[in-house]
């Protein structure tokens, strides 16, 4: 008997393990090959009987691309079946400009509340691993999602480009019957303001641009523009558009400015050095009626532009104590601490940020890198200790590394809790892939880096991380040790 198993698949090489019964006795035997599939997805038996002890199985999804020099507006495969809990569906997104948002199937091309969203993921050079978008899988319920991209007045969802996670097969709410719900929605004519998506209450929802920094000349513009939008709905949405240099929208409350909401949205850093429109896109979808606030969190080596004055609202009262100017000037009396840098590699920042609790402390992490021309396969540090309102920022070097949340008892396989994606940045260029964690209570959580490095996986090398792990028991020593003992597929 012969089963053949493809495991460790990128976009490069992949491996060929093959088991074979001789004698009543089982052979493993291990074969590299070097190869550039053109359908990652192609090699990814759907059905195979895995081996005891594997954890999880990732099924890849290409979203868009090119044929010849005609764009492909469609996800392939369509969709993925018989997906388990745990498991991962790793979108890859290539030309033009394309996104994977989570709708329902009531209402496909419109934004689910709380759903999932990779905001829009610009390659026009469709190069493959480029721009990745991972979704851990964390219950067999049928999934729906779309592109967002509104493409000119022709909305690649309308023309068809959806995607379903484990859709039946047979009945009312298969796939098919999604895809012609989203070629029924309404198109509007395109304009600044308006996407033509229907809203939850039936009217059209309302697509409101904001401009995020970007240069006046050569001098960098250190505001929203618009600061603040008015009247939105439920269902509307804002668009970021970040500018140059390299900022970011972060959620915080009123009391709180120029720190991050716990659990509140955030764009991560967004740089955009050759201050190109529509390079760099962050859709917010309203879920509700009431104030938000927001700021750019870039500390501009020194010179936060939080404390400038670079924050934003959604829906701010236009009078009394909170209002936009308020909440402006709240800002700008924040302290400012020391001289931050995006590249400390110290255990922790203090930012004089104020919190509910006392100052709150930004943790900088640096993610892999180089040492010479070796690649470092190492959290640096490999923890911290955080108290609750603490920010982790993850700085993510070369090559392609992960910020990938597990469990102690089961590293190296994610537990649908926080995940960075990949991040590549081959250049090694500090500060170009920063990823940032809230901290919202005092328990460890365990991390490890999901590269699979063509058979050796980093996680088993060494490369995990932990907030708040115990002096005794449950160490990191000990959940280094299990990781080392997760078997290689």
């Amino acid at each position: 008997m012969e089963v053949i198993v493809y495991i460790n698949i990128d976009i490069i090489t992949y491996s060929e393990q093959i088991w074979k019964v001789i004698d009543g006795r089982t052979i493993t035997e291990i074969k590299p090959v070097t190869a550039t599939p053109p359908y990652v997805s192609n090699y990814l038996p759907p059905s195979t009987t895995v081996p005891v002890g594997y954890a999880a199985k990732t099924q890849t999804v290409k979203v868009g691309g090119l044929d010849g020099t005609t764009p492909i507006l469609k996800y392939n495969p369509e969709y993925v079946a018989d997906v388990k809990v745990g498991d991962v569906v790793l979108f890859d997104i290539l030309a033009n400009n394309h996104t994977v948002t989570e709708s329902t199937f009531d209402a496909p091309c419109v934004p689910k509340s709380g759903g999932i969203d990779s905001g829009f993921r610009p390659n026009k050079d469709n190069t493959p691993g480029k721009e990745t978008f991972p979704v851990t899988v964390t219950d067999d319920k049928p999934r729906w999602f779309y592109c967002a991209q509104p493409g000119n007045g022709k909305p690649h969802c309308q023309a068809g480009m959806v995607f379903a996670i484990n859709a039946p097969k047979t009945g009312d709410k298969t796939l098919e019957a999604f895809k012609k719900l989203a070629a029924a929605v309404p198109v509007s004519p395109p304009s600044s303001t308006t996407g033509g998506y229907p809203s939850p209450t039936g009217g059209a929802a309302a697509t409101q641009t904001v401009k995020v920094g970007g240069l006046d000349g050569t001098t960098p513009i250190l505001k929203y523009n618009p600061e603040y939008v008015a009247d939105v709905k439920v269902g509307d949405v804002v668009l970021f558009d970040i500018l140059a240099n390299n900022h970011t929208v972060t959620e915080s409350t009123f009391d709180a400015p120029c720190v991050p909401k716990s659990g509140g949205i955030d764009s991560g850093f967004r740089p955009n050095k050759d201050n190109t429109p529509g390079k760099e896109t962050f859709p917010v979808t309203v879920t509700d009626d009431k104030p938000r606030w927001f700021y750019c969190a870039q500390p501009g080596n020194g010179k936060p532009h939080c404390q400038a004055g670079m924050v934003f609202a959604i829906n701010a009262p236009k009078t009394g104590d909170k209002t936009l100017e308020a909440f402006k000037k709240l800002a700008a009396a924040v302290p400012v601490s020391g001289a931050p840098s995006p590249t400390t590699t110290s255990a922790s920042d203090t930012t004089g940020v104020p919190t509910a609790t006392g100052p709150a402390v930004t943790h900088s992490v640096k993610v892999g890198g180089l040492a010479g021309n070796v690649p470092v396969l190492k959290y640096d540090p490999e923890y911290v200790k955080a108290n609750v309102g603490d920010v982790i920022r993850f700085d993510i070097l070369a090559a392609n590394h992960t910020v990938t949340e597990s469990s102690f008892d089961a590293p190296c396989v994610p537990n649908g809790g926080i995940d960075s994606g990949f991040r590549p940045n081959k250049d090694n260029i500090p500060g170009a892939q920063l990823f940032t964690i809230n901290v919202g209570d005092n328990k460890p959580k365990w991390f490890y880096c999901a590269q699979p490095g063509n058979g050796k996986p980093h996680c088993q090398a060494g490369m995990v991380f932990a907030i708040n792990p115990p002096a005794y028991g449950n160490t990191l020593e000990a959940f280094k040790a299990k990781a080392a003992k997760v078997p290689v597929k």
